[in-house]
This record gives C-alpha cells, structure tokens and sequence, in this order.
C-alpha cells in the first residue's frame, strides 16, 4: 500500500473507526445508515500524489441518453465535487452514480479529510434523493457503521 494512502487510512481509521480497505486498495469509510467513503490515490510523480475521494450513491440505474446528458452537461448537480457514471459490469446496461472529489495531499491534515469526507457523503445523500425519482436504482449503504 502506498504509504499516504497508509496515512491517510489510518487518519480516518481514528477519526471514523469502521475503515477498511476493498479489494481494489482503496481505503473505505462505513457510516452507518450512509452511503460509504472511499479514498485513493494517484501518484503521478513529479506534480504530487492527488487523493481522489468518491461516493457511490445509487447503484443499478439504467444506463439512458437522458441520464448521461444531465451528467454530462450538469457538473454543478452536487456543490463540491462532480456526479459521475461507473458501470456495473454484474448488471449490464445499468451503473452507479457517484460523488468524486480529487485534490493535492500537499498540506491536507487529519481534520480536513474528515470533515471533506463527511461533507461528500452529506452531499451524495442529497444529490441520491434528487436523482432516484427521476432516475430509479437503489440506495449504496455502508455495510458497517
């Protein structure tokens, strides 16, 4: 694992409790009742190591032109970070709507990845509340809590 994504989990670890890490070494945060946190990173080299934080909120939501248009031409759906699209390879011609949010390490402290973390799963919930109606698919929960 690499070592911030090491800092990093066991900052949240601290803060949260319930952290694990997924099969894909991102480090996961389980609130309870709340669609779940998970942080990795990219290690670009010489320009620093970015976090990326992602929310998955809705999880078998048909794939439509309609769907795809507001994401695409609505990047202000969520007030910090952007709504995007992933496809669920066990349910073709569906996806999961997610909440991602990238930014620098460089000066990043224990407190404000908590608190951004905490701020982006409060916005996916809103922004699955708005979306599910018009859209379908299931709440993402965290496992744990």
């Amino acid at each position: 694992m690499h070592p911030v994504l090491q800092q990093i989990g066991q900052w949240l670890d601290d803060t949260f409790n319930d952290v694990r890490v997924n099969s894909v070494g991102h480090v996961v945060v389980h609130l309870a009742g709340d669609p779940p946190l998970m942080v990795g990173i990219d290690d670009p080299g010489q320009h620093g190591v970015i976090v990326d934080l992602h929310v998955p909120f809705l999880s078998g939501v048909p794939e439509t032109p309609e769907l795809f248009q507001l994401v695409a031409m609505n990047q202000d759906l969520a007030p910090l970070g952007h709504v995007r699209t992933v496809p669920e390879s066990e349910a073709p011609a569906t996806c999961v709507l997610e909440l991602r949010y990238r930014l620098l390490v460089d000066g990043l402290t224990q407190h404000e990845l908590a608190q951004l973390g905490l701020r982006l799963v409060l916005i996916a919930k809103a922004t699955r509340d708005l979306l599910a109606p018009a859209f379908g698919g299931g709440a993402v929960l965290s496992d744990g809590g």
